[in-house]
């Protein structure tokens, strides 16, 4: 399902609609489905693929890695923008995010040494999967009651 939604959402990237249009919905998709260390690899491919050949060689990037960043996945959207200002220098906004970003994660190590299981559950794949298999839970007693009555 996730799958046909990021080709739906890669359509769209291709026939130039604006980016508001999908670039959270695309996000979700994509961590959904891959996990922090596969999904730079996956947007580098959907932009090499993608992105009109008109386009500001580092809309998606910043985008994503914007996006990325409010949902907690640190690394791949500093990356992401260490990529961009390799293609081209950031603007000073975008710049203050990526000096917030570092900070961030300078911090986080101590964090997540001393608190493995939190910093798990800050992860929006592990979040999604916990809430489905929750919600599998619950369809199954639903199920056995049915079965008794």
């Amino acid at each position: 399902m996730y799958e046909a939604a990021i080709e739906e959402y890669r359509r769209l990237i291709r026939l130039q609609q604006p980016l508001v249009d999908y670039i959270r919905g695309l996000t979700e998709c994509l961590l959904a489905v891959y996990t922090p260390d596969t999904i730079e690899t996956e947007i580098d491919a959907i932009i090499a693929r993608d992105q009109p050949e008109d386009a500001h060689p580092n809309i998606l990037r910043i985008a994503f890695a914007m996006e990325l960043a409010q949902r907690g996945v640190d690394r791949p959207a500093l990356s992401l923008y260490e990529a961009a200002h390799r293609i081209r220098p950031l603007p000073d906004r975008i710049q203050a995010h990526v000096k917030a970003l570092k900070n961030r994660l300078d911090a986080q190590p101590a964090q997540d040494q001393a608190h493995p299981a939190a910093a798990r559950a800050t992860n929006p794949a592990y979040q999604l999967k916990v809430r489905l298999a929750n919600r599998l839970a619950r369809l199954r007693g639903l199920m056995r009651r049915l079965r008794k009555s």
